[in-house]
């Protein structure tokens, strides 16, 4: 009676065990090298993945320097209207205004943030996928290969999804940038 790791159990011996040599299927020059370019790409992801989230981190400071700024903005401002009355009128559109900013620029750090934590968790997922393929590499298992090829391809498409939505996320970005540009400009004028 034979199990997975070429240990038998000889019968004429009544159940002493001996050690037989390790049958693998013979691996296959080509499944090595796709494993080995998979393992290259997801490297690459994982380096862009890196920058975007560092591009992310850069952002979301920003974004809470600008939270503060516009904060401490209208605290000064909102001392001012105690001391000059006659200025309340003429700023109410401003103050309004500010307030409609503070609100949006934090609803937005509070998005980045959320996919900044997406972007981490994906790429502790990411290296954990490039660590069990450079396992399969020196492993001769073919279920553990069969298994790892599921998780790439898995690994995969994750990524392509992840990579959309950090796309979305830029673009948001961008947008809100200029809307804040322009809300900034026109109140500056």
């Amino acid at each position: 009676m034979a199990n997975l790791w070429g240990i038998g159990v000889d019968t004429k011996t009544q159940g002493t065990v001996h050690s037989r040599s390790l049958k693998l299927p013979p691996n296959k020059p080509q499944q090595v090298s796709d494993y080995l370019v998979c393992i290259s790409k997801l490297k690459n992801q994982e380096t862009d993945l890196l920058q975007q989230l560092t591009e992310v981190r850069k952002e979301n400071r920003q974004l809470k320097t600008l939270h503060y700024h516009t904060t401490v903005a209208l605290q000064h401002y909102q001392e001012a209207q105690n001391s000059f009355p006659e200025t309340i009128t003429k700023h109410t559109n401003e103050v309004q205004a500010l307030h409609a900013l503070i609100h949006d620029t934090g609803a937005c750090r509070n998005r980045n943030a959320a996919k900044l934590k997406a972007t981490k968790d994906k790429l502790v997922e990411t290296k954990d996928s490039l660590k069990n393929l450079k396992q399969v590499t020196q492993d001769h298992s073919l279920r553990e290969r069969e298994k790892l090829t599921c998780m790439l391809n898995e690994a995969s498409a994750q990524l392509v999804e992840k990579d959309k939505r950090i796309q979305d996320m830029e673009k948001h970005i961008r947008l809100s940038q200029a809307w804040y540009n322009r809300q900034l400009a026109s109140k500056q004028e």
